[in-house]
């Protein structure tokens, strides 16, 4: 598994648009290039602290959202995945 390629959005006007805007370009560059099967997002950004712009792109796109994953395994055609448990974060 790995990244067939990686893009960067960078725009001067993107410095202060809200989260849902920025879920809304990105959903539409994922939509735009298409065949994408995994879209990875950061957990948080530097911006307003949100961290529902994951979230808001996938339901654009009629995806699941996953959250808070902390590990991704490659199983045959499949993916394994792991997200902290409440213990842990208590650790």
């Amino acid at each position: 598994m790995g990244a067939d390629d990686a893009l960067l959005i960078s725009d001067p006007a993107l410095a202060s648009v809200d989260p849902q805007a920025i879920a809304r370009i990105l959903a539409a560059v994922i939509q735009k290039i298409g065949g994408v099967d995994l879209a990875c997002f950061g957990r948080q950004a530097i911006d307003d602290d949100s961290g529902t712009t994951a979230a808001q792109a996938a339901r654009l796109m009629g995806w699941a959202a996953l959250t808070l994953v902390s590990v991704i395994k490659v199983d045959g055609g499949s993916l394994r995945w792991s997200a902290p448990s409440k213990k842990a974060a208590r650790s």
